[in-house]
């Protein structure tokens, strides 16, 4: 399994962190790396330099996401995005649910990004389906 390095952004439960942690991936959070203040697009382009995946509960980076692979630079970009959109005492028990699935999305979606593509990872969680963009 490939190790995800994944920026946490500040409204994310410390339990869903704290999970990922164990499961052998490399937690950070946004808060302690950039800041209080720090802003979507200043994460998202620290993500990009740090090629790491987001982990948030704000949806405004979807739009972040798809300016991202719009962009003619596109090609030299590669971050991740996972997208909890659901209530956060639910976040962890769903989090267990689909972790493989993230997983293995990353581990393609790693092998993508080797080749150029943009998004290492591309996951939206809802309480009762999973989205996988590609």
């Amino acid at each position: 399994m490939a190790q995800m390095l994944l920026l946490v952004d500040v409204n994310v439960p410390q339990s869903v962190s704290s999970y990922f942690a164990s499961r052998g991936h490399d937690v950070r959070q946004t808060r302690d790396l950039f800041g209080e203040q720090a802003t979507d697009a200043a994460i998202v382009a620290n993500a990009v330099a740090m090629r790491a995946v987001v982990l948030t509960m704000d949806k405004d980076y979807t739009r972040l996401a798809q300016r991202a692979m719009d962009s003619s630079q596109a090609k030299k970009r590669s971050w991740g995005l996972i997208l909890l959109q659901l209530r956060e005492p639910q976040a962890l028990a769903r989090v267990k649910m689909i972790i493989d699935s993230i997983e293995f999305e990353f581990e393609q979606g790693s092998t993508s990004a080797q080749h150029g593509d943009c998004l290492l990872l591309n996951v939206h969680v809802h309480e009762r389906h999973l989205i996988i963009k590609r």
